[in-house]
């Protein structure tokens, strides 16, 4: 048969966070915002590659073709950096073979050490470039004052819909004994139609009120079980999981604030209005990343390779400091069309005046 559970109010509060789907709901959105902290952050750290290239190519001489095999590995770590921009560090190893004259030795094989790196000067650098983490790391800490916030109203919420079955099951209990003191009544008053002390009349009144509180009391009970399965649902137990909640006294001492001091503990304490607060400076600071996006581009662009010997036909890890290579550019690009960056410029203004 099935187990009947009595609750008590401790018994539901530990029962609601521990299958409540309100509350599991609540606790997945944070680590959600969690998992994408840890990504925006894994991509700001050391990431390893490893490309593999193996190409065949041809070339036609009269009739004569030439054809070239090639493998390619190249192992790089990458980085980004700090107020733009991102640093590259690879090992190359090549090599090749001419397929039509292998007997000439025309196999070889090359490695090379290649540094690189590309910086913005202008449009791209400063604290934009950290953007996504710092909007990362801030939106985490909202979703766990959402979190806190919630679960402290959800457990309010779980105690008043358990004080309202203790009120339902009260008033159940209250309308029984009225009914028993109606039957009484009724009884008296049939005993008094009887005796001719009572007209008719009366007997009709009493088994009246009987009927429409048996009525009353079956829609009470009716509406008591409703309110049991939706608490048994809410606290996330299963449909065959039948419960009634048990009388508990609770000791809360009454509250002692003035208005004033109510008001300031609310703006000083009230984690939305934490958050509200903290959005709005991210809106600030998203107005100063849109008129970023309005300045020029102004990249600086380097890159050195230290290669193994030319001469050598097999390179090995031998690096030749006298091989190596190096360039440094930069590029200037004026902004000619900004059009969709001033739009944004403007979203971004109007969205900070909202806030505020």
């Amino acid at each position: 048969g099935v187990t009947l559970r009595t609750l008590t109010l401790e018994d539901a509060l530990r029962q609601s966070q521990v299958s409540g789907r309100e509350i599991l709901s609540a606790q997945e959105a944070y680590l959600l915002a969690s998992i994408d902290l840890l990504i925006t952050r894994h991509q700001w750290g050391p990431r390893l590659f490893n490309d593999t290239t193996v190409s065949l190519a041809g070339q036609g001489d009269d009739g004569r073709f030439a054809h070239t095999a090639e493998l390619i590995n190249r192992l790089r770590v990458t980085k980004r950096l700090p107020f733009g921009g991102t640093a590259e560090a690879a090992w190359v190893w090549n090599a090749s073979e001419n397929l039509r004259e292998q007997s000439s030795g025309r196999y070889r094989q090359s490695s090379g050490l290649v540094l690189s790196g590309n910086i913005p000067l202008l449009r791209g650098a400063g604290l934009i470039a950290r953007e996504d983490l710092i909007q990362g790391e801030r939106d985490l800490v909202y979703a766990a004052r959402e979190f806190e916030r919630f679960r402290r109203e959800y457990l309010v919420s779980i105690a008043s819909d358990f004080f309202e079955l203790l009120n339902s099951k009260a008033a159940i209990a209250n309308a029984e004994r009225q009914l028993e003191s109606l039957r009484q009544n009724a009884s008296r008053t049939e005993a008094l139609v009887a005796s001719g002390r009572l007209e008719g009349f009366e007997r009709d009144i009493a088994r009246s009120e009987v009927l429409s509180q048996e009525a009353s009391l079956a829609g009470q009970r009716d509406q008591y079980i409703l309110q049991l399965a939706r608490f048994r649902v809410r606290l996330g137990l299963a449909e065959s999981d039948a419960i009634d909640v048990a009388p508990t006294g609770v000791n809360l001492p009454e509250p002692e604030a003035e208005m004033d001091q109510a008001v300031l503990l609310a703006l000083d304490l009230r984690l939305d209005l934490q958050n509200q607060r903290d959005r709005l400076d991210d809106r600030r600071r998203g107005v100063v990343n849109a008129k970023n996006q309005l300045l020029p581009d102004l990249n600086l662009s380097a890159r050195a390779t230290l290669p193994t010997d030319d001469d050598a036909n097999v390179g090995h890890l031998d690096l030749s400091p006298d091989d190596a290579d190096y360039s440094v550019e930069a590029t200037l690009s004026l902004p000619l069309d900004r059009k969709e960056e001033a739009l944004r410029l403007r979203a971004s203004q109007i969205q900070l005046q909202r806030s505020i």
